[in-house]
């Protein structure tokens, strides 16, 4: 077989050459137009050659079978063997790379901290179905319409756009959805909708066209169907002794991923379990994240948040942890219904302080955008009292009272941990840390949750 695909090699060189550059246009464009089309079968034979060599049973992986089709797949041939070579990617699988490249040495991974306040959602993925459906237009030609998730989510892009230079990174079919592009061709890196800028998974790697953005909004994620992503990594592993573990359909004849748990990862060190959906086989998984959790990644730091001297925003519409410390994990209806508690904790962060009085006085006078009247804050405060909301607390304790100077009654408030509770309350009521008074922290709710965590077998840190 590999003797003959060497003379079919040959045979193809000859057949690729069509015509003399020198020639005229016309004539140039005569000779391409009349070319047959060039298969490269000796690709395909060089394949199942290799195939054959590493004494794996079953079907062939390089040549299968759709319909009445043949389809030819499997890995290039590495140019570069006699030549150094450094490869840089910030969300590269190194398993997968060492099948292109034979020779590949893996580096240290460096982290680097983002300068970016990150809040993810935690009770939906947003996955493609649950955002668009598909309704018959004209004739066969059936168009994507949005869903009412998809409304919700369109508002939120506006009401975000408003604060700051917006990107929306979402699927291809859910973009055109919201901007009514065709997607039947390639599209231009983004397009504007609502005041923000909308681009796609997969078309904006490397771009340094949004790193003056302030938010990044990323909707849904680039899950790749059971199937699609086992065919990929038999692309990938065609030569591998070691069969790939392929899923068999449920009753109704559907693929569906196992499920396995994954952790969220706080920036103050706290971890969360989530169920996440996974293959079985290694290989094939990591096919998938490099579709699904590395091109997140990758849309997340097109706002270049290293280097960034401001802090940027980060809002994550699916709930897969992703290898980023998260700032704030929050359900959907708190990310879009009530969301000054959240908003009050980054205008904290803006103005350099390290606490927050939940005082409705206070509320009402630090933040009269949030709280109109000492009466909308006192019932937002009883609607919400701190324990309800551990992971929007993020970094921030939860005192059980404080009392400033001429105050008989003590107030609840926030302060970073780390931070001195009086001084940090000093800053911001405007007093001296000698004048305030301050009850031990409270931390029945956190440990109440470190030993459910626990008794689940969850190791904290």
């Amino acid at each position: 077989m590999r003797s003959s695909a060497d003379r079919v090699r040959r045979e193809e060189r000859r057949q690729g050459k069509i015509t003399n550059p020198s020639e005229g246009k016309a004539e140039l464009d005569e000779a391409i137009s009349s070319a047959p089309p060039l298969v490269r079968l000796s690709r395909v034979l060089e394949r199942l050659a290799d195939e054959l060599a590493s004494g794996r049973q079953g079907p062939a992986y390089s040549l299968l079978l759709d319909q009445e089709r043949l389809i030819a797949q499997g890995r290039r041939p590495w140019p570069f063997r006699t030549r150094r070579l450094l490869v840089l990617d910030g969300t590269a699988n190194a398993e997968i790379l060492k099948q292109f490249v034979p020779s590949l040495v893996a580096a240290a991974e460096i982290r680097v901290r983002r300068n970016a306040r990150v809040v993810q959602v935690s009770n939906a993925t947003f996955y493609k179905g649950s955002l668009i459906k598909r309704t018959a237009a004209s004739g066969s030609v059936r168009k994507p319409e949005s869903k009412p998730r998809l409304l919700e989510v369109a508002d939120f892009i506006e009401k975000t756009a408003r604060k700051g230079k917006t990107l929306v990174v979402t699927n291809k079919p859910v973009r055109c959805t919201l901007t009514g592009e065709d997607g039947s061709g390639s599209l231009p890196i983004s397009a504007p909708f609502r005041g923000a800028h909308i681009a796609h998974f997969g078309n904006l790697r490397g771009s340094n066209e949004f790193e003056r953005h302030e938010i990044v909004i990323i909707v849904g994620r680039d899950e790749p169907a059971v199937q699609d992503a086992e065919r990929r990594a038999m692309a990938i592993w065609y030569d591998t002794k070691e069969p790939i573990r392929r899923l068999a359909p449920d009753f109704r004849g559907h693929y569906n991923y196992s499920s396995r748990i994954r952790r969220y990862l706080f920036s103050d060190g706290r971890i969360k379990p989530r169920i996440v959906s996974v293959h079985p086989d290694p290989r094939v998984q990591a096919v998938v994240e490099q579709a699904r959790e590395a091109e997140m990644l990758q849309a997340i730091d097109r706002l270049r948040l290293i280097h960034t001297e401001r802090r940027k925003t980060v809002y994550i519409l699916c709930s897969v942890p992703l290898d980023i410390p998260i700032d704030e994990l929050v359900t959907w209806k708190q990310l879009t219904g009530d969301r000054r508690l959240s908003d009050a904790l980054a205008e904290c962060d803006e103005r350099g302080w390290d606490a927050l009085s939940l005082a409705p006085k206070e509320l009402t006078r630090l933040f009269p955008a949030l709280w109109l009247t000492k009466k909308s804050a006192e019932r937002w405060t009883a609607k919400n009292p701190p324990k309800a909301y551990t992971d929007i607390i993020r970094v921030w304790g939860v005192l059980n009272t404080y009392r400033p100077p001429g105050q008989t009654s003590w107030s609840k408030a926030l302060v970073r941990h780390g931070a001195d509770p009086r001084v940090a309350l000093a800053a911001v009521l405007g007093v001296t840390a000698e004048e305030i008074r301050v009850r031990e922290r409270e931390t029945a709710s956190y440990d109440k949750d470190r030993a459910c965590g626990e008794a689940d077998g969850i190791n904290h840190k």
